[in-house]
């Protein structure tokens, strides 16, 4: 029972989908990730992402509330 109850669990995780990582969308191609990695990483959702009037910054968190 032991056995099958493991062997259950893994197929279980074994097929979620694993998200990590950089996201290619948000990646700018036009900074070389030797010189700003930061900005290389995340450039194209700074570009994208409007911060509204009344908040000093905005990240992932901040479109859950």
């Amino acid at each position: 029972c032991i056995v099958a109850c493991a062997l259950a669990a893994g197929a279980q995780n074994a097929s979620a989908p694993q998200t990590h990582g950089i996201t290619a969308a948000n990646v700018d191609p036009s900074v070389k990730p030797g010189d700003d990695f930061y900005h290389y990483a995340n450039g194209e959702w700074i570009k994208r992402t409007e911060i509204p009037p009344d908040r000093a910054d905005i990240d992932v968190f901040s479109k859950l509330s």
